[in-house]
């Protein structure tokens, strides 16, 4: 592994991850019918990727501060840079989604009241079977917060222990996910039957065992990124590209979401290192861009629902087709200025204000925060 934790291609795989979710929503009301539209009706799949990249990127960043045991306050430092990486925006944009709530222009599907949702909300807890998220995308917030409190635990099988335990754990993590592509979708509050691992409902903690496991794999992924075998390192090259492609494939087939995630961690382990095709195109200006964006426009995407309705309704009204199509592109738009003005104005500056705040640095000494992370 390179010593710098700025990983590029990661960094631009994240930004086509949050673009893809963006379609996926904007483009509401797709069916898996034919392999265009069954991949773009694969967008909820992109959350999945972000899981298994966080837990890479949680490994790559922190593994080391637990390599020598548990204690408290080194927990307590790990948990305050998450929070102050993830927090304040989450915080913003549920703040948001709440007045759109009030005022009527976003919807409220409970489950519970909407004080306690709202705490719940507060707290990252509300997916944990509670309650719904006020901000959509919030509820995969609450699913990695979960995963974060478990972060140590989840380290001991993947990283601390010899490689049948990594396997062993990593064919749990698989077992889970099959048994929730298993749950019929009348149970689960599935969108369809084929969208097999779409669960971001509350109901029964779902989503939680969805991101622990994929978040597991995660820390695997960077078990086998950090393999030395010459002809793993040498292979890197047709490995990533067959990997890429072979994924790009699976996202055209209905019912492939098991198979699309089991392809994430080699493709991730191997996207990590090595300047080959896929690598350099996700390395690109544009790439890295949306990248640093990534987190600002997934969570603010879904706050323009009511425009883009509205929008259709209006085209629809004037007797012109394709109002969905209009209002996906004005609302596309708007999405990427107002997700570069949340990241300019309120996740850089109040990331490093609450890091100042939770872990104030001694005089004369500073320290490097990551360059890349998933969320």
């Amino acid at each position: 592994m390179a010593e710098s934790n700025e990983i590029k291609p990661l960094t631009g795989l994240r930004g086509v991850a949050a673009l893809y979710v963006v379609a996926f929503h904007y483009l509401d009301g797709l069916t898996f019918s034919s392999p265009g539209k069954t991949f773009l009706a694969h967008g909820y799949l992109a959350v999945d990727l972000f899981f298994v990249l966080s837990g890479f990127v949680m490994a790559l960043s922190y593994a080391r501060m637990f390599y020598t045991g548990f204690s408290l306050s080194t927990y307590w430092k790990f948990l305050g840079r998450r929070l102050a990486r993830v927090y304040p925006l989450y915080l913003a944009a549920t703040v948001v989604a709440l007045f759109l709530v009030l005022l009527g222009w976003l919807p409220y599907v409970g489950p519970g009241s909407l004080g306690i949702t709202f705490v719940a909300n507060l707290f990252m807890i509300q997916t944990w079977g509670i309650g719904a998220s006020l901000d959509a995308p919030g509820w995969s917030i609450s699913t990695e917060w979960a995963a974060y409190l478990l972060f140590p635990l989840l380290l001991i099988p993947a990283l601390y222990r010899r490689a049948l335990y990594a396997w062993l754990s990593g064919a749990v993590a698989l077992a889970i996910l099959g048994v929730l592509c298993w749950i019929p979708a009348s149970v689960a509050h599935k969108a369809s039957a084929d969208a097999v691992l779409n669960l971001s409902e509350p109901r029964l903690a779902l989503p939680v065992w969805r991101c622990l496991s994929e978040f597991l794999l995660g820390l695997l992924a960077f078990r086998i990124a950090s393999d030395t075998r010459g002809l793993f390192r040498a292979s890197r090259g047709w490995i990533s590209s067959f990997l890429v492609l072979a994924a790009l494939a699976a996202l055209t087939v209905p019912r492939a979401d098991l198979f699309f995630v089991f392809l994430l961690p080699p493709l991730i382990a191997v996207l990590s290192e090595g300047d080959y095709l896929p690598q350099r195109i996700l390395s690109s200006e544009i790439a890295q861009l949306g990248g640093k964006l990534s987190y600002s426009i997934y969570l603010v995407h879904v706050l323009f629902t009511d425009a883009l309705g509205f929008i259709h309704h209006q085209v629809a009204l004037l007797g012109l087709p394709h109002g969905q199509s209009y209002g996906a592109v004005v609302c596309i738009v708007l999405t990427l200025v107002c997700a570069w003005l949340a990241h300019r104005f309120i996740e850089v500056p109040a990331r490093q204000w609450l890091r100042r705040v939770l872990e104030p640095r001694k005089a004369g000494r500073t320290t490097r925060e990551p360059v890349l992370e998933t969320k």
